[in-house]
Formats: structure tokens, C-alpha cells, sequence
């Protein structure tokens, strides 16, 4: 049993970004990073210059089904920061800058987390009546959320 890893690779964010030519070179990755052999990687975000990732990932092989949250530093080979999360998290969105992370999830009710980047202690938390299935930031920080189509009634 492999443990799940991701992997950045600059030509990802490249061709993401629509800036691939002829001629770029496969290269290695530029981090990687081992979640745990029971861990599904759930939902990632990056930055708007590509140095923080926020992931969320899902034990599924746990009773109760609980996500971590985390945050990276491209630049180092370790999280900034875990969050245990009491809920699955299925989405996680961080803003352009890489200040702050807004992430989303289900439980007996969904729960909206939002973080600074400099501390796994949500600044704040906001228990919703639907499970969420999508969040976003947007460049002035507001923050959007998606219901689960089962509960938009």
C-alpha cells in the first residue's frame, strides 16, 4: 500500500496558466509530501503566485468520517500549519495573495472554517443548515459557498 502523495510540478502550474511553449522541459517535482496511507486528497488550492497550496483530505477509512486541513509553503518540504477537523472538508479555496484559506464541509450541519495563513486556529467558524460543497474567496476577500444539491430543496 503506496501512501498518497501530490506532487507540484512547475510545468502543472505552467499549463494552468496557459504560458506553456514548445520546447518546456519535464521537471521534477518541486515538493512532495506524504498525507498517510489512509488519506484521500479531497480538495486544493493555490495561490495566485504559487507559493502556498491549501489541501484538504478525508480518512475514509474511520468510523466517522473527519478531514485534515493543511497548509504549504512551496518552498518548504513540511506543512505550515494541520488542522484537525471535526467534519469531512470538501472544499478548500485560498485567497489570491495567500492570506487567508476559507474551507467548507458537511456534519450534522455544514461548517464554513476560515484561516489566516499564519495559524491553524480558524479566525472564525459559521455552522450553515446544508452541507457545503464548494467554497471560494474572491480578491477582496469575500467568501462564496455552494450547497449540496440535495439540500437546495
Amino acid at each position: 500500500m503506496d501512501a498518497i502523495r501530490f506532487s507540484l510540478l512547475a510545468v502543472l502550474f505552467l499549463g494552468l496558466c496557459g504560458v506553456c511553449a514548445d520546447g518546456v522541459e519535464a521537471v521534477e517535482p518541486t515538493m512532495s509530501y506524504s498525507l498517510g496511507l489512509n488519506a484521500d486528497v479531497v480538495s486544493l488550492s493555490v495561490s495566485a503566485d504559487s507559493r502556498y497550496i491549501a489541501i484538504s483530505d478525508e480518512d475514509r477509512h474511520s468510523e466517522v468520517a473527519t478531514s485534515r486541513i493543511f497548509l504549504f509553503d512551496r518552498y518548504l518540504d513540511t506543512a505550515l500549519w494541520r488542522y484537525d477537523a471535526p467534519n469531512v472538508v470538501y472544499s478548500v479555496a485560498i485567497s489570491a495573495d495567500g492570506e487567508y484559506i476559507v474551507a467548507g464541509g458537511r456534519g450534522t450541519e455544514g461548517k464554513v472554517y476560515l484561516f489566516d495563513k499564519d495559524s491553524s486556529t480558524p479566525l472564525w467558524s459559521y455552522s450553515t443548515e446544508a452541507d457545503l460543497r464548494s467554497v471560494a474567496i474572491s480578491v477582496d476577500c469575500l467568501l462564496y459557498t455552494s450547497p449540496s444539491p440535495r439540500d437546495r430543496g
